[in-house]
């Protein structure tokens, strides 16, 4: 915490000798250092990006299961496992709390994430002990009213203090019965003091996001609800076949209301995105949704139209709608093909602000120069859509760039 760095430095150096103690079998144990010297140590951004570079170096370079990774912290990281977990929850497949306090954070982001509390009994110094106690009733009651979720053990250690010797050792066998759910039938998305762009199959854009904003969805065979219960985050909803068939429509509703019903086109620009942001396998996806911001308004546009990804597209379009729909009226078979492929893709940004006629440009030409082509015959109608057509990658500027 806010201690010199020396006295910081002594106490890391323990923990890295207390591997012979905690002993976990068949596991590679790490003891990594806060960036910190501050009391918020385990909430800087840079703590954050830190531990995503070290989860993927352990599962390149030492063979770590992905699906077996844990959070175990002590004293003042114990404080950082309140704080660090609900961040890191669709990471983790367990996580333990040992002597520690957990401050102003929120457990609504644990519910897919097995989470046990050690304490001793006469651990009183910031109440470690009786808040312990609090945070028992407070899963007890999470889990009573969501029973799939909210898995949890909390023990205070009889006559113990600040150290148990070595009896909270009980939690790496308790955490390590548990996988990782990677995609969770429920997630509940709660933003901490760092936030994230994605959590388990949802996203959300950067710029968007504050902290405590929060998220909840859920997913029934081939249909997704979703309910923003603080904040204004533009939410994306991230698919892949292992979750659902994306062969089959897919239904969406944003607050109960039907916002997108179709089936979702898997595009390589998302595997890629998906595979840059992290490389963890079971966390790749090949298709996203974005959803309207404005829910009421929006959710009622798609109502009055058969819904379907290039109706939900122009639900989303905001002023640009008029302009959108008398370019797909104006557009021949099979340029309208490609444009519709855009339109049921393209960001909800670029709906409403990408200039009309650069996306007509831009259909044409792609088009123009596939017919001219000499291997044209060569390229199936996949390839065209995913690869050649898209009027940028990622990032890009969206400018004239074909001509």
């Amino acid at each position: 915490g806010r201690a010199p760095a020396e006295v910081n430095d002594s106490q890391w150096r323990n923990q890295v000798k207390l591997a012979d103690r905690y002993r976990p079998s068949n596991a590679v144990y790490v003891a990594p250092r806060a960036p910190s010297l501050s009391a918020a140590m385990w909430s800087v951004p840079a703590c954050d990006a830190c531990f995503d570079r070290l989860i993927e170096t352990m599962i390149v370079l030492e063979n770590v299961d992905p699906d077996q990774v844990y959070l175990m912290c002590y004293s003042a990281g114990g404080d950082g496992a309140y704080q660090l977990a609900p961040r890191f929850a669709d990471r983790l497949a367990a996580a333990a709390a040992m002597a520690g306090h957990p401050n102003d954070s929120s457990p609504l982001g644990w519910r897919n994430l097995p989470f046990t509390i050690h304490v001793g009994q006469n651990d009183r110094a910031y109440g470690r002990n009786n808040v312990a106690v609090t945070w028992r009733d407070r899963l007890a009651a999470l889990k009573s009213g969501d029973p799939a979720g909210y898995a949890h053990v909390v023990h205070v250690h009889e006559g113990k203090g600040h150290w148990m010797d070595m009896e909270d050792r009980e939690a790496i066998p308790w955490m390590q019965a548990f996988r990782r759910q990677p995609l969770p039938q429920r997630v509940v998305w709660r933003q901490g003091h760092a936030t994230h762009p994605r959590f388990y199959w949802l996203a959300a854009a950067a710029d968007s996001v504050h902290v405590g904003d929060e998220i909840v969805a859920s997913r029934d065979g081939s249909t997704i609800d979703v309910t923003i219960r603080q904040g204004k985050p533009r939410v994306v909803v991230r698919l892949n076949d292992a979750m659902l068939d994306l062969d089959s429509e897919v239904t969406i509703r944003l607050a109960g209301r039907p916002v997108f019903a179709g089936r979702p086109a898997r595009t390589v620009a998302v595997i890629q995105k998906t595979i840059r942001e992290r490389g963890d396998p079971a966390s790749i996806f090949s298709a996203e949704i974005e959803l309207p911001v404005d829910t009421p308004a929006a959710a009622e546009a798609v109502e009055a139209v058969d819904i379907g990804p290039v109706a939900g597209a122009l639900a989303r379009s905001g002023d640009s709608r008029p302009a959108l729909e008398s370019l797909l009226a104006a557009t021949p078979h099979p340029r309208r093909r490609g444009l519709e492929f855009l339109l049921a893709n393209m960001p909800d940004r670029d709906l409403r602000e990408m200039p009309v006629d650069l996306l007509a440009e831009n259909v044409e030409c792609a088009y123009a120069a596939l017919d001219r082509a000499p291997w044209r015959d060569r390229i199936d109608e996949a390839l065209f859509l995913n690869e050649i057509l898209p009027y940028c990658a990622l990032t890009e500027r969206r400018d004239s760039w074909r001509l």
